[in-house]
């Protein structure tokens, strides 16, 4: 199939550059940082569809993933960095401005996923409960995804920080190598 020539199809092609910009970059970013299949590919489709709710998700520029801490499976890692991202989303329901940052960071000694959002944070008491299986503020049959996290990352002999700051963050930090090995 021929294309006619770029100025045949200017407006379209610019509003077609417009929309797939950004997730042209981010799957840029992606390939570069992001060196694990199934992060990745969680990553541009959480992007997706985010992008479509009007939400701007961004991925950390220092991220950076090459492989898995020891015993870890990409579905650990992608169940926990799912449900962080799903509940940062569900925050943002009363705010205009919707932001959902991203960071995925390894060194040798540590993988530290980071989540956070710019909606209206947690109180101590959610904070303190909110691994508790079952319990949500947003109704009955909720409850399980940081239950889930809270489980995934313990198995990882991993540990997990919630702190309000302009939002809430969630960092999770996995050991590379299980202790006592």
């Amino acid at each position: 199939i021929r294309r006619p020539p770029r100025s045949t199809l200017f407006p379209y092609t610019t509003l077609f550059d417009l929309i797939t910009a950004p997730r042209q970059a981010m799957l840029a970013t992606i390939q570069e940082k992001i060196k694990v299949p199934s992060i990745g590919g969680l990553l541009l489709t959480k992007h997706s569809r985010l992008t479509e709710k009007r939400v701007n998700f961004t991925i950390d520029e220092e991220s950076f993933i090459q492989m898995l801490p020891d015993k870890a499976k990409e579905d650990d890692l992608t169940s926990i960095l799912g449900n962080l991202i799903d509940n940062a989303e569900e925050a943002l329901q009363s705010v205009e401005d919707k932001r959902i940052k991203v960071g995925v960071f390894q060194d040798e000694a540590f993988l530290v996923l980071e989540v956070s959002d710019n909606g209206p944070g947690m109180t101590d008491e959610q904070r303190f409960r909110c691994f508790e299986k079952g319990f949500s503020t947003k109704g009955e049959g909720r409850g399980y995804g940081l239950d889930i996290v809270r489980s995934v990352t313990a198995g990882l002999d991993g540990e997990i920080s919630l702190l309000n700051d302009h939002g809430l963050v969630a960092v999770i930090t996995i050991p590379m190598k299980r202790s006592g090995e």
